[in-house]
């Protein structure tokens, strides 16, 4: 979820050196001006209300360190954390008000965010996720364990949609009180500018667990709208897999291919990665890693090698290697199994709402019974399209030769909804099984295939 700017209790972390234990409250007001294109201006103003003994020591302290000083490492301190948050702020000014006499002390923010809205042709819709449960500051909150104070957080959020925007949802409504706690979130719409106002009570001494409960089974949803074409930015991810498994009387030779194509600034951090570690070093690295997983899945490696290769320039990242093994593949009363996985390993319920990339992946498994034999099962053609979204398994048979070939496209911005429904009559795990000439026995399986990567272990990044 993207995160709003945080209020003024980072300010209280951020001189909050010696600072008494009593009730913290504030009042946040949030106004976004969201542009056609998806940028948004927005004004922050944070009103520190309690503690009083606090808020004066704050001052003296602004006072001391002059306005200028305190407003400059404030600004800091907001985008700092912003970036943690994968914001960034632009043109952002503070300002700092009542520093100089009593009542609540005031922060007013101003600034603008890129692309805070997101475009998705998927269904033509603008996605806006803003953090009105003040999430990030309750995680500051409890960086160093249950706050020892009570806190309350009023806040007030105005987003104003472009001109022309329809179809506008926003999160549903929700009020939760347990021990002391209370979660409120009201959301109204009037023409194209959202309301929405949530109220946080939290007990001192709340255990995460405790503030955990209070949003069980509340999933906040972002505001949307339709209305208008906007830009897409978004990487590819294509890659490529192939095993050649030849099946001889006594021992399986494998090669397996993985090709990584793109995205580009993901390829250049893998080769950069390579080239530090040293080619050798990175592929000594890689093949103890595959031995390693044949060894505890009980395969025997007679013989192997790995290579690295497409580490410079803007060639695909490649790792090929070649194994010559016993006991591969599993056998249940003369028959032998090999397993494969269809559905690319997809689980739509570890899925955000909405798929962050696009998808083009391939895997092609050539089964060839060199010393003879025969296939007695191979798996059923599979062919799925939602929504644009693609998934295909084509199996052939050849004399003595099995080809799978497998597919799969997945847009920028499918919902997990359309992803279940791509995924949910494929099979989680298909089999080729066959006998062979002369009976040989053999033990575990070949997940030790799934263990060599598209992208090594060293430099893997989930890729569903």
């Amino acid at each position: 979820m993207r995160k709003v700017l945080a209020g003024l209790l980072v300010f209280a972390l951020f001189f909050g050196a010696g600072l008494v234990k009593a009730e913290y409250s504030e009042k946040f007001e949030a106004t976004y001006k969201i542009m056609e294109n998806g940028d948004a201006n927005i004004t922050f103003i944070t009103t520190w209300l309690a503690p009083e003994e606090d808020i004066n020591k704050t001052k003296e302290l602004i006072l001391n360190m002059s306005v200028e000083n305190a407003t400059n490492a404030m600004l800091f301190q907001e985008n700092k954390k912003l970036e943690q948050a994968g914001m960034y702020l632009i043109n952002g000014t503070l300002e700092l008000k009542n520093y100089d006499s009593e009542g609540p002390l005031i922060k007013i923010l101003h600034g603008k965010f890129i692309g805070l809205a997101k475009y998705y042709s998927y269904d033509d819709t603008w996605e806006l996720d803003i953090d009105v449960l003040r999430l990030l500051d309750l995680s500051y909150a409890y960086q160093n364990g249950a706050p020892q104070e009570d806190l309350t957080l009023d806040s007030y959020f105005t987003i104003e949609l472009p001109e022309g925007a329809k179809d506008i949802t926003v999160p549903e409504s929700l009020e939760r009180a347990a021990n002391g706690n209370e979660v409120k979130l009201e959301s109204t719409v009037e023409g194209t500018t959202v309301n929405i106002h949530t109220f946080i009570k939290i007990k001192a001494n709340t255990s995460i667990d405790e503030l955990a409960s209070l949003l069980q089974d509340y999933t906040l949803l972002p505001i949307t709208y339709k209305g208008f074409k906007g830009e897409e930015s978004y990487e590819t991810w294509n890659g490529e897999r192939i095993v050649k498994l030849g099946v001889h009387k006594d021992y399986v030779e494998l090669n397996t291919t993985d090709r990584l194509m793109s995205p580009p600034t993901y390829l250049i951090q893998a080769k950069m990665q390579i080239l530090q570690m040293g080619l050798e070093n990175a592929t000594e690295l890689l093949k103890q890693q595959s031995l390693y997983q044949f060894q505890i899945q009980g395969v025997t490696v007679k013989d192997g090698n790995l290579t690295i290769t497409g580490i410079r320039g803007n060639e695909p990242l490649e790792i090929s290697a070649h194994w010559i093994l016993q006991n591969f593949t599993k056998q249940v009363d003369g028959v032998y199994e090999y397993p494969y996985a269809p559905n690319f390993g997809i689980n739509p319920a570890t899925l955000g709402r909405r798929f962050t990339y696009e998808l083009t992946q391939s895997s092609l498994v050539e089964i060839t019974l060199v010393d003879g034999g025969e296939f007695v099962e191979l798996p059923e053609n599979i062919s799925k399209e939602v929504n644009g979204n693609r998934l295909e398994l084509k199996v052939y048979k050849e004399g003595n030769k099995v080809i799978l070939n497998n597919t799969i496209f997945i847009r920028y911005g499918a919902t997990r909804e359309d992803i279940t429904k791509l995924v949910e009559d494929v099979p989680t795990e298909v089999f080729v099984k066959y006998k062979l000439s002369e009976e040989k026995t053999g033990v575990c399986g070949p997940a030790a295939i799934v263990a060599l990567a598209l992208v090594p272990l060293l430099i893997l990044r989930r890729r569903y």
